[in-house]
C-alpha cells in the first residue's frame, strides 16, 4: 500500500512543471514557512499587559519555546528509531523521479514532517490563523516530499504522528515549568 501510494504521488512529477517547482520549493524550504506562525505567537499581544491580554501573551510567547523544546526532543527521537530501524529511501533499489539530490540517511520517520508538525502541535495560542497557516504548511511539506521522491507516504505520517506526540508531551510537561518564567516572557519585548 505504501509503494502503492508513493507510485501514485511520485508519478505526477514531470507532468506539470510550476507544480515540479513548488513542490521542490516546499520539500527543501517549505520548514522556513513556519517562522511566519512562531512570529505571529511571539509578536502578536496587545499592547493591554494587564489581565486576559497579559495572559494570552505569555501563553503565546511560551508556545514558541514550546515549540523549539519539542522540535529538538522529536528530532532527537528520529535519530533514535533511524539508527534502531533503517529504512531506505524510495529511490534505493528503484526508479522513481527525484527533484532534488538524494540523501542517504534513514527515510522512516520524515525529519521535515516531524519538525513541521512538532511546530504546528506546539501553536495552541497563537493566533487562529497562524495555527490553520502551520497546518497547511506542515501538510505540503509532507506531500512535496513524496512528491519530490524523498520519503514514502508512511514515512511521512509517521513523522507528523512523532512531532505531534513529542509536542502534546512538552505541552503536558510545561506544568512543571515554574510561573515566574511566564510572566518574564510576558516583559520581553
Amino acid at each position: 500500500m505504501d509503494w502503492y501510494l508513493f507510485t501514485r504521488i511520485n508519478g505526477l512529477t514531470g507532468r506539470w512543471p510550476p507544480l515540479d517547482g513548488a513542490a521542490r520549493a516546499f520539500a527543501q524550504y517549505g520548514l522556513a514557512l513556519l517562522a511566519i506562525p512562531l512570529a505571529a505567537a511571539w509578536f502578536g499581544r496587545s499592547d493591554d499587559r494587564v489581565g486576559r491580554a497579559a495572559r494570552a501573551a505569555r501563553a503565546a510567547r511560551a508556545d514558541v519555546i514550546r515549540a523549539a523544546i519539542a522540535g529538538l526532543l522529536a528530532l532527537g527521537v528520529n535519530q533514535v528509531i533511524g539508527t534502531a530501524w533503517f529504512r531506505p529511501r524510495p529511490f534505493v533499489g528503484r526508479q522513481v523521479h527525484l527533484l532534488l539530490p538524494p540523501t542517504w540517511d534513514a527515510s522512516f520517520p520524515s525529519d521535515h514532517s516531524t519538525a513541521a508538525w512538532s511546530v504546528t502541535g506546539s501553536l495552541g495560542h497563537a493566533p487562529a490563523w497562524a495555527r490553520w497557516f502551520a497546518a497547511v504548511v506542515s501538510l505540503l511539506v509532507m506531500l512535496a516530499r513524496v512528491y519530490a521522491g524523498l520519503h514514502y507516504p508512511l514515512d511521512v505520517l509517521g513523522g507528523a504522528m512523532i512531532g505531534l506526540a513529542v509536542s502534546a508531551l512538552v505541552r503536558w510537561a510545561w506544568r512543571l515549568v515554574p510561573r515566574g518564567f511566564e510572566r518574564w516572557l510576558e516583559r520581553l519585548p
